[in-house]
């Protein structure tokens, strides 16, 4: 049994699935009906609307209806795609046991425990007929799938048959036929017009045999017609044509009639139901047998009785597709029975539930079963075809028992063998015994329509149900062919060919050839090696054996737990185990490389066996030859199959849908999938697979997409170019995966959508196609994203616009101010006024420095003393306004100085034209003809480490299609004001700028402290979560000109204006201090990352300068790293902690992003030289904090931050000179081993209590441990908490003498009164229960006998370490290895168990850890 879902609920008493969907419906003994999805294991809906158990659940065969009875009596009829119940029908007066629609009439047949079976129109709502005959419950009623019978089955201990052809569904003809009917003296006057009356109402209501009835007829034994009338009379057609067939026949048969009543049963029936395609019932009651029964058009007999089962039969089927019988019962079993030879071939048991139902899917080889506690969906075998291709395009693959061949390029199929199993030579399995009429075995009969085969040899001659071959491989050179099994425990077959099978050929009539006896040997895996050599895989071992010789060679597992063995390069074999995969030379006998990747089933190589691809039930990995792993999938449905293209590829299959997967990991939908398919075979759009009958299939496909994505990943533009050209790529999804991975001017290309290409326009630089399309948008949204980013790109002229179209004046006054444009700030005061905008007036007048503007402001807004006020203090700038002024006149002190205008010269084009970009190459654009003139978002990344006068270092850079236009600057600053101003109440902008990064520094460090556990919450799983998502910033670049910048606008409080304007308002400029842009080389300087680069010689160092992977591979050559992935985390936080932003010494300048350490060469004078972020005194407070834990006795705290700080330390970087500080660093290593051995010593205590203490070897395990924890190199208090912990420990265990030792060594710790009190007590107890044991003392206690731990285990008086993986002393005769990095000692381990870094096996030997560069005086 394959189980693929299960659920759990209450008991489930009706299943029923769905025909199309992967559905299926549990009805409830709670009530309840559930939908669930057996294929994404979920559930759907829950309907509540019966009282009471449910026990009949049914769908509709092509509506999206479904039918449920219960023991309500009433029958409901829902719609799921409402989700809402349609109606109820009612009329039966006890519980409902089963329920069921028509397979093409609108009809429902009920049974229930009322001893009838109704059968109902749902579309009218009405009874058509009561179906009575029974004198007990009835269990279950059922319509044939294709006559117009019901069979139904009741506690009377009868089936029976019911013949329904003659019942119709409506009342247009109903007073003609109730007439004739009258008429012929088979139904009385009053229960005609009782019918009449009845459906002239329109409440339902049942078709009564009338007291004049025939009762021959009821029967369905009556003779032929007594009068004119034939079929059709009344205006219809016998069958299920309307309410016209109400009466087939007149004289004959009445609407429903019973045909057959089936004895034989000696207790009652609980199911009945037909054969899908021959005359045969099967029943089963709860006598606890089976049995099978045979029916004709005049008669119906027992043909055999199946026993097994040892409680009540609840119920049996037909399988829809194969020769066998499923049943279940009450004594927890499904029982398998074979049909042909009418024998149990398979039992299923069930530890705790009963089994209450079955459900048999229309179309596939689904079953599912109710029981006590749920339902289950399983399969009696595995469908999954095993095939191979081989050399030529050749398809070899099983069906039906027998190996095939197929040329793909052509279609011609030939044999090859037949597929043995476990069946004898020339076992077909045996025909279906005919029966006689008295239903005796004869010669004759229908045997011959009944298939003996089913699949793979359902039914073998041992009776055991055989599964298909799990997997099969070929080898051309040596004409062998290998299956591999899983039944039995596993078997293998190994046929030997005289020719090769790859080329066509035609088989005899008498297909002796294709009887080949197979070699066959017990084995859980197999595969074949060449060279005249397989190998096996047993429970115990490998067996390496000859083809053609009966010689083996048995080998050892090179791992434990290995469950499969799959092909791989030549010499080479992968061995899958349970959560692992080796790469393993099988003439070396070595594992060269092992994967993580748990439950492999299935390996799939590519052609040139460059990579292969690994499938679990619900994961994929794609990996190189080296097993190194290049992808990883997670699916929701179970993955199928999968094949490798020519163009390296990788198509795989899931339940529904066909997919792929590119070597970088991306992946993607091909096609959606009618049936699960098992590719073979992948060339360009043509996929050949086998379906679930392994019937070849050819699909279709269309590989644009992913040729596409395969083109960009490999860079070859050019193709890229070619296929867009070609073929266009619609869909979000498309142009969501080129956002992603950076290709924003191709995305652009394949949007349609405005506001779509808006985005992508923003994204990727193309400010003019974004200009375009903002003016089709006109949205308010959209010229607020362009401004914003016009501004991050200098387009001073767009941003103006944007902020024109967005009418806002505190933006275009912003805007106006920072390029100088002081014309347009004039205009835009006139703009204020009129929209009588006060603020902006008064801002505007302020910078303008224009006095009579801020008087009219003032007074407009009311406030005239303030007016006033203003008008009198500037009262001397204006004689005329002194002469005629009435205001009394101001004197101002002569320390202070009226407000003057902040108006400076700038140069015209800082107003007219955009800021400079830097020119970039036409060969990185492969959009074509669409692109205009700017680099995708990964190139204006680059361009952002060239040095030049950008405005800001943070933001990115847009590149311009044409060189810039030359930039004019002029300079207007004394020259004595280049210096440090040093004016009163200011500091030199040197001094801000190092007091700035000394703050930054310590917020860095704290940011990377969070690593470490934090003080005020010791309840954080991990302290470093928070840093894993951190984003490296860019390298900063600091230019000239913004050095320039910097320098101005520290001394702008001592600058003064060395020019008025003239006349016509325009400054007078000194040519030569123009600097023209054009005549400055721009070159790409070095950032400080590449100077860090080229010193960097500690790990530490190779992290801050942006380079980690250096910093692992260096840790590998110096602690021989196992795992670089789990200092990951550390790494980020590292290099987030090592740059910082620096805020700017004065508001004219920008922050900077800069590196917050410096080893003192090369720093410029006015930047002091920082520290590195995580410094000794630092993990020295860390470390304090931890050890509060251990007091506190929080030991899975300490224990785990005690592991983070081990992490951390190998990236800390101390002074050349600073050998002292080296020093402690190294002893806060040793004290971080110590208490992570002493943690782990103490939690496995835990865990041996709460394990339990049975036994004598348990007490002694337990105290070993206690008194290994205190030799650990412990702070004196806690090795105090130690000595006494164990000392308690040992007396509770009646381990006197040890604890007596304890106690000794607790007296040399001058502890406490109290302590040293309790000591002295158990040295004295100890002495005296050891005096009693001495020769001639009687004891007469009625205590225990002192137990004494065996020396081996421990004894303190020999020297020894401590084993950290199996916490065990180590004595000195031993020879014990060393963690390069922690230096713990350990026997046999192969990787460090402390820092979980180390391996102990690698070769070369480490060279150990660095923390001072290799320069310092004392470092290798």
């Amino acid at each position: 049994m394959l189980v693929s879902f299960e659920s759990k609920s209450s008991r489930v008493k009706g299943l029923s699935f769905h025909p199309k969907r992967p559905w299926i419906l549990a009805s409830l003994h709670s009530g309840a009906i559930q939908l669930l999805d057996y294929r994404l294991a979920t559930v759907i809906d829950t309907y509540h609307e019966h009282d009471g158990p449910v026990r009949g659940i049914a769908f509709h065969p092509t509506q999206p209806l479904f039918v449920s009875g219960g023991d309500d009596a009433k029958i409901k009829v829902f719609h799921y795609g409402l989700r809402r119940c349609l109606f109820t029908l009612t009329g039966h007066a006890d519980y409902i046991r089963t329920v069921q629609f028509h397979h093409e009439l609108p009809w429902i047949v009920s049974a229930s425990d009322d001893q009838t079976v109704r059968v109902w129109n749902w579309q009218n709502r009405t009874c058509l007929a009561v179906l009575s005959g029974h004198n007990h419950y009835v269990m279950c009623a059922s319509f044939h799938p294709t006559e117009d019978l019901v069979v139904s089955a009741s506690l009377d201990q009868t089936i029976r048959v019911w013949d329904v052809s003659g019942l119709g569904g409506g009342s247009a003809n109903a007073a003609q036929a109730i007439a004739a009917v009258t008429a012929a003296g088979l139904w009385s006057a009053g229960s005609a017009s009782s019918y009449q009356d009845h459906h002239a109402g329109g409440a339902p209501g049942p078709l009564r045999l009338g007291p004049g009835a025939n009762p021959a007829n009821a029967l369905g034994i009556g003779g032929g017609s007594s009068t004119g009338f034939g079929p059709g009379a009344f205006g219809g057609t016998s069958g299920a044509g309307g309410i016209s067939g109400v009466i087939d026949r007149l004289g004959g048969s009445l609407e429903v009639a019973v045909k057959f009543t089936l004895e034989g049963h000696t207790r009652g029936v609980n199911w009945a139901s037909f054969h899908p395609t021959l005359p045969l019932i099967v029943s089963g009651a709860d006598d606890r047998t089976i049995k099978l029964w045979r029916y004709t058009e005049s008669r119906a007999w027992e043909v055999d009785t199946l026993r097994g089962h040892v409680n009540n039969v609840s119920c049996v089927l037909f399988h829809p597709h194969l020769d066998v019988i499923v049943s279940n019962s009450e004594d927890k079993t499904i029982r398998v029975w074979d049909l042909v030879r009418r024998s149990c071939v398979a039992v299923f048991r069930r530890e705790m539930d009963r089994f209450w139902i079955l459900a048999m899917h229309p179309h596939l080889n689904m079953i599912a079963a109710g029981h006590d506690s749920g339902c289950m969906v399983f399969k009696l075998q595995r469908e999954r075809p095993p095939f191979a291709i081989i050399e030529g395009g050749v398809l070899v693959y099983v069906r039906d028992r027998l190996v095939r061949a197929l040329q793909l390029d052509t279609g011609r199929e030939w044999p090859v063998c037949v597929a043995r199993g476990r069946l004898p030579a020339g076992d077909a399995g045996a025909p279906w015994p005919a029966t006689a009429r008295n239903g005796n075995s004869s010669g004759t009969g229908f045997g011959s329509n009944v298939s003996s085969s089913g699949l793979f040899g359902l039914t073998t001659g041992s009776g055991m149900l055989a599964p298909p071959p799990r997997r099969l491989q070929y080898q051309a050179l040596e004409r062998t062919l290998l299956l591999q099994y899983d039944a039995e425990g596993g078997f293998a077959e190994l046929y030997q060919f005289p020719a090769r099978i790859d080329e066509p050929r035609a088989a005899t009539g008498d297909g002796q050839e294709l009887q080949i006896e197979p070699r066959r040997i017990q084995a859980l895996s197999s595969v074949l090696l060449g060279q005249n050599r397989w190998l096996t895989l047993e429970e115990d071992g490998l067996v390496m054996r000859e083809i053609r010789q009966n010689s083996e060679r048995r080998i050892a597992l090179p791992a434990p737990g290995i469950r499969h063995i799959f092909p791989a390069a030549a010499g080479l074999v992968l061995l899958a185990a349970r959560e692992h995969v080796l790469l393993w030379d099988w003439q070396r006998q070595k594992a060269l490389a092992t994967l993580d990747a748990p439950l492999v089933q299935y390996a799939v190589w590519s052609e040139d066996r460059a990579q292969v691809a690994l499938l679990a039930k619900h994961t994929l990995w794609l990996a190189n030859r080296n097993l190194e792993r290049l992808a990883f999938i997670h699916e929701t449905m179970r993955i199928k199959s999968a094949a490798w293209d020519e163009s390296q590829v990788l198509l795989y299959s899931t339940m529904s849908h066909l997919k792929y997967c590119l070597p970088n990991g991306d992946s993607g939908i091909v096609c959606t999938l009618r049936e699960p398919l098992y590719l073979t075979w992948v060339r360009g759009p043509a996929v050949a697979a086998l379906d679930r009958r392994a019937q070849p299939q050819t699909l279709a496909i269309d590989p644009a997409e992913y040729t596409f994505k395969l083109l960009l990943w490999r860079q070859r533009y050019d193709q890229v170019r070619q296929a867009l050209a070609e073929s266009r790529l619609p869909g979000k999804s498309m142009i969501s995966y080129l956002q992603q991975k950076g290709y924003l001017d191709i995305a652009l290309w394949f949007a349609d959508e405005p506001q779509t290409r808006f985005v992508l326009a923003l994204h990727a630089g193309y400010l003019e196609t974004a200009l375009e399309i903002a003016l089709q948008l006109d949205d308010h949204d959209a010229w607020e994203s362009l401004a914003k980013k016009a501004l991050e790109y200098g387009q001073v002229r767009l941003a103006e616009l944007c902020f024109q179209r967005l009418k806002n004046l505190e933006r275009l006054l912003f805007l106006y101010v920072m390029t100088g444009d002081w014309a347009k700030l004039e205009r835009l005061y006139h703009i204020a006024e009129s929209q009588k905008d006060l603020v902006a007036q008064l801002q505007i007048a302020l910078i303008l420095g224009d006095v009579d503007c801020r008087i009219h402001v003032l007074e407009a807004a009311g406030l005239d003393t303030l007016a006033s006020l203003t008008k009198t203090t500037y009262a001397a700038c204006s004689p005329r306004d002194v002469e005629t002024s009435t205001e009394p006149t101001l004197t101002l002190a002569p320390s202070l100085a009226l407000l003057q205008s902040p108006l400076t010269a700038i140069d015209e084009t800082w107003a007219s034209e955009d800021w400079p970009l830097l020119p970039a190459a036409d060969a990185g654009r492969i959009a074509g003809d669409g692109a205009t003139g700017y680099l995708r978002a990964r190139d204006i990344d680059q361009t952002r480490q060239v040095s030049g006068p950008v405005l800001d270092d943070l933001h990115e850079a847009s590149v311009s299609e044409s060189a810039p236009k030359p930039l004019r600057v002029s300079v207007s600053i004394h020259e004595s004001q280049t210096g440090i101003a040093t004016g009163p109440g200011q500091r030199s902008a040197a001094l801000l700028d190092s007091e700035a990064a000394n703050a930054a520094h310590s917020t860095a460090e704290h940011d990377l402290v969070r690593f470490l556990p934090a003080e005020e919450d010791s309840t954080i799983d991990d302290g470093w979560a928070d840093t894993l998502d951190l984003e490296l910033p860019p390298d900063a670049v600091s230019s000239p000109a913004s050095d320039r910048e910097h320098v101005s606008a520290a001394n702008a409080s001592n600058a003064t204006i060395s020019a008025l304007p003239d006349a016509s308002g325009t400054l007078p400029v000194d040519e030569s201090r123009l600097l023209l842009l054009e005549d400055v080389a721009i070159e790409a300087g070095s950032s400080r990352s590449d100077q860090w680069r080229a010193r960097a010689d500690a790990p530490g160092e190779w992290v801050l300068a942006g380079d980690p992977q250096r910093a692992l591979a260096l840790l590998t050559q110096q602690i021989a790293l196992a795992e670089p992935a789990v200092l990951q985390p550390v790494l980020r936080a590292l290099q987030a902690a090592a740059w910082t932003s620096v805020p700017s010494s004065t508001p004219a300048c920008l922050g900077l992003l800069r590196p917050c350490i410096s080893r003192g060469q090369g720093v410029s004078s006015q930047i002091s030289c920082l520290p590195f972020p995580i410094s000794c005194q630092v993990l020295e407070r860390r470390l304090e904090h931890i050890l509060g834990f251990v007091t506190r006795g929080a030991f899975v705290e300490a224990d785990r931050h005690l592991l983070s700080l081990l992490w951390i330390i190998p990236f800390v970087v101390v002074d050349r000179e600073a050998e002292a500080e080296e020093a402690r660093l190294r002893s806060l290593l040793s004290t971080c081993r110590e208490y992570r051995l002493g943690m782990r010593l103490v939690l496995e205590q835990r865990q041996c209590k709460s394990r339990g203490i049975e036994s004598d070897s348990d007490r002694e395990r337990l105290v070993q441990l206690a008194a290994l924890f205190t030799h650990c190199n412990l702070e004196p208090s806690h090795l105090v908490l130690a000595l006494r912990a164990a000392m308690k420990l040992a007396y509770e265990q009646q381990f006197y003498e040890l604890a007596s030792r304890f106690a000794r060594r607790i007296l040399e710790t001058e502890p406490t009164p109290e302590l040293e009190a309790a000591s002295k007590k158990v040295i004295a107890f100890a002495e005296r229960r050891l005096s009693e044991r001495r020769p001639g003392i009687t004891n007469n206690s009625s205590e225990l006998e002192s137990r004494h731990l065996p020396p081996s285990l421990y004894d303190e008086r020999q020297t020894f370490v401590i084993d950290a993986e199996r916490l065990v002393p180590i004595y000195a005769d031993e020879s014990p290895r060393s963690c390069p990095y922690c230096a713990a000692s350990y026997s046999r381990a192969v990787r460090c168990t402390i820092c979980l870094l180390s391996r102990l096996d690698a070769e070369p030997v480490p060279t150990g850890i660095v923390f001072r560069p290799r320069g310092a005086a004392g470092n290798p």
